[in-house]
C-alpha cells in the first residue's frame, strides 16, 4: 500500500488506509475524496498533512474564538471590521486588534481540521484523485501535521461501527503482523498491542473474535486499527504490478513490451480528440509525476511521436537491475500510465477515461 495510484475508487479501501498509503511513499500534492453529498481535498508533503489557511472556514473560525472565551462578540465584531477595512484576512486581525496570542489560536485551528478529517473516516467515500506537486502558497500552509499521528488519533474517534465490519477481511482469512519496528508500535495504546501480540504469527478474524479479551466489538474496531496503520494484515506483494520475485530477463522484456503497448495506445487515443495538444497534455502528466518515481526514472521525457525514452541506466541494460530495482521499474511504470490516465480524464472527461480504461485492457500483457 505504501505505492497507491493517483486516482480510482474507494470501494475496498477506506480514507485512513489512503492516507497512510501516500503518507508511507511520501509524496507531496492535493488528494481530493469525492463523497455523495460533497467533495473535499487535503495537501500532502512528505508524510505530514498541511493546514492551509482555507482549510478552516472563517465562520469555524469565529465559533472557535467564541466558544473558547478568546473573544467575546464585541471584540470579534472588532476584529472582522478592521480585516475588511484593511483588506486583511481575519486571521491576522485576531492578533493585531484582538491581541489574542498565536499558540492558543494555532491549537484552536488545528482542533477544527482534525475533526473535519475525521468524519470523512466515518463516512462512505466513493473517489479519490491525486494531484503531484500541488501546494498551498507558504503563507496559508499553517501547520504540518504527521499523518501517523493523526491516523492514531482518528482511527479511535471513529463511531461508524458498520463500516468497519465492511472493512474488514473475511472470518476466516488469515492474518499476520507484517513486521512493525518498535518505533511503528510507540504510539499504540496497550490493548492495542495487546491485540497485536494475539495475531502472532498468523491468526483468522473469527479466531481472534473468540481469544480476545477486548470482546468482538473492541477487537473488530482495533484490528480495523492495526490494518489501516499497516501493522497487520494478508502478507502483500511489494506493488500490484511487482510479483514478488525476481523477473528473468525475459519477463522483464515482456514487462517493458507491454508497457510501450500501453503508453502507445494511450497516446493515440487522445491524439484523435487533442490533435498536437496532445503531447502537451501528456507531458505535463509526465512532469508532474517524475519527481515520485525514483532514480531510475530520472532522465525519461516524452518524444514527438509519444514514446517514452528511458535513459540511464535502464537505457543501458535493463537485465542488470536488481530485485529491489525491478520492483522500483514496475512500480513506476504503473504510476506513469495511471498518471496519463487522469490526465484523459482530466483533459477529456468521465466517460473517455472508461473508454480508454476498457480499451488498454487489450493491449499488452501486463502481468
Amino acid at each position: 500500500m505504501n505505492d497507491v495510484l493517483p486516482a480510482g475508487s474507494l470501494i475496498g479501501l477506506t480514507v485512513p488506509r489512503l492516507l497512510f498509503g501516500f503518507g508511507q511513499s511520501k509524496r507531496s500534492g492535493r488528494l481530493s475524496f469525492r463523497g455523495a453529498k460533497e467533495s473535499r481535498a487535503v495537501f500532502i508533503d512528505r508524510g505530514h498533512l498541511i493546514l492551509d489557511a482555507e482549510a478552516v472556514p472563517e465562520q469555524a473560525l469565529k465559533d472557535r474564538l467564541l466558544a473558547s472565551g478568546l473573544l467575546d462578540q464585541t471584540s470579534l465584531e472588532a476584529c472582522e471590521a478592521q480585516a475588511r477595512a484593511e483588506h486583511r484576512p481575519l486571521l491576522q486581525a485576531v492578533f493585531e486588534k484582538g491581541g489574542v496570542p498565536p499558540a492558543p489560536v494555532w491549537g484552536l485551528l488545528e482542533d477544527e481540521f482534525k475533526s473535519r478529517l475525521f468524519a470523512l473516516f466515518d463516512q462512505p467515500v466513493a473517489e479519490y484523485e491525486f494531484e503531484p506537486g500541488q501546494a498551498p502558497p507558504d503563507a496559508d500552509a499553517l501547520s504540518f501535521l504527521p499523518i501517523p499521528g493523526l491516523l492514531l488519533e482518528g482511527l479511535r474517534r471513529m463511531t461508524n461501527d458498520g463500516l468497519i465490519r465492511s472493512s474488514l477481511p473475511d472470518g476466516t482469512e488469515v492474518l499476520q503482523v507484517l513486521g512493525p519496528s518498535e518505533a511503528d508500535r510507540s504510539g499504540l495504546a496497550p490493548h492495542e498491542r495487546y491485540l497485536l501480540s494475539a495475531i502472532g504469527k498468523g491468526r483468522s478474524l473469527d479466531e481472534l473474535r473468540v481469544q480476545s479479551r477486548l470482546g468482538p466489538r473492541e477487537t473488530d474496531r482495533t484490528l480495523f486499527l492495526l490494518l489501516c496503520l499497516g501493522l497487520a494484515g494478508r502478507p502483500a506483494p511489494k506493488d500490484p504490478a511487482w510479483s514478488g520475485r525476481e523477473m528473468s530477463p525475459s519477463e522483464l522484456d515482456r514487462l517493458m513490451e507491454a508497457f510501450r503497448d500501453k503508453s502507445t495506445a494511450i497516446f493515440k487515443y487522445i491524439s484523435k480528440e487533442l490533435g498536437p495538444f496532445a503531447r502537451t497534455v501528456l507531458g505535463k502528466a509526465l512532469e508532474e509525476i517524475k519527481p515520485a518515481l525514483g532514480p531510475l526514472f530520472e532522465s525519461i521525457e516524452l518524444l514527438e511521436d509519444g514514446t517514452i525514452e528511458f535513459k540511464s541506466p535502464l537505457k543501458i541494460n535493463i537485465n542488470l537491475l536488481t530485485e529491489d530495482s525491478q520492483a522500483e521499474l514496475a512500480r513506476g511504470l504503473t504510476e506513469i500510465l495511471s498518471a496519463e490516465i487522469l490526465a484523459v480524464k482530466k483533459s477529456m472527461g468521465n466517460d473517455h477515461e472508461a473508454a480508454l480504461v476498457k480499451n488498454l485492457e487489450k493491449v499488452g500483457e501486463w502481468n
